[in-house]
């Protein structure tokens, strides 16, 4: 008996060791591909914007969801303060508290619903179309962003890496454009019935999961509370299809 319950926990031990080290594996792949490109930014006009916005492994037990969830907004609000130093960054993403808005209810609801073991756990990973913004927190320009993204393109590589079973993205006008253009311009926009382009689309394309949608920012949706029951009992319809 004493030898059993000694071999029982044994196993157990190296389970969880074993996801320690998927999670490690993910945050030095995320630090290897922004090392390869933060050298890049160097050599452009970056005074006056801040960012980049770069992930880290805030989430611990992200292996362990019944689904991996990777949400993606427009774009950073400033908290940024310009550095390029790629250590320092991933270090603020992990200690960022973002639990205590509408905007971070509302991804929370996708997440307790599709993982209710891990509820108002921060067990998923974000992010943002733009990865910079201007120093008050306003949006960088078209131009601007044409001019730092083919220096500092990431999205499609950051997925890869991060390999997850559903991707929300949270965008509109022309933050799909820029969703477009960095994953080569090959996403296929597909219509979901009941719902206009603008509202609700699923995106395919060989770097998303399967269960991959776009709909409104938080913002817009909490100014229509119908739309936004809607969008999110669809999306979780679509994916606990079988």
């Amino acid at each position: 008996m004493y030898i059993q319950k000694t071999y029982i926990i044994f196993i157990t031990s190296n389970y969880f060791l074993n996801e320690n080290i998927k999670m490690g594996t993910i945050d030095k792949q995320l630090k290897e591909l922004y090392n390869s490109k933060i050298n890049e930014l160097e050599k452009t006009n970056f005074s006056d914007f801040a960012g980049p916005l770069l992930m880290g492994e805030k989430a611990k037990k992200y292996e362990l969801q019944k689904y991996k969830i990777l949400f993606i907004g427009k774009e950073p609000n400033g908290w940024m303060d310009g550095t390029l130093d790629v250590d320092f960054l991933m270090k603020e993403y992990k200690s960022k508290n973002l639990s205590s808005t509408n905007i971070w209810r509302y991804i929370y609801d996708f997440h307790n619903n599709l993982n209710p073991d891990y509820k108002d756990q921060f067990e998923f990973f974000w992010t943002n179309i733009s990865k910079f913004c201007k120093y008050n927190g306003t949006a960088i320009s078209n131009d601007v962003f044409i001019n730092l993204y083919p220096k500092f393109n990431v999205l499609k590589e950051e997925v890869k890496i991060i390999n997850p079973d559903v991707v929300i993205v949270f965008s509109y006008d022309i933050h799909d454009n820029w969703l477009h253009w960095q994953f080569d311009d090959e996403i296929n926009w597909e219509q979901i019935d009941g719902f206009g382009d603008l509202e609700l689309m699923r995106l395919s394309h060989p770097n998303l999961p399967k269960n991959s949608f776009r709909t409104y920012h938080p913002d817009y949706l909490n100014r229509n509370p119908l739309l936004k029951k809607r969008v999110f009992e669809k999306i979780i319809t679509l994916i606990n299809l079988k």
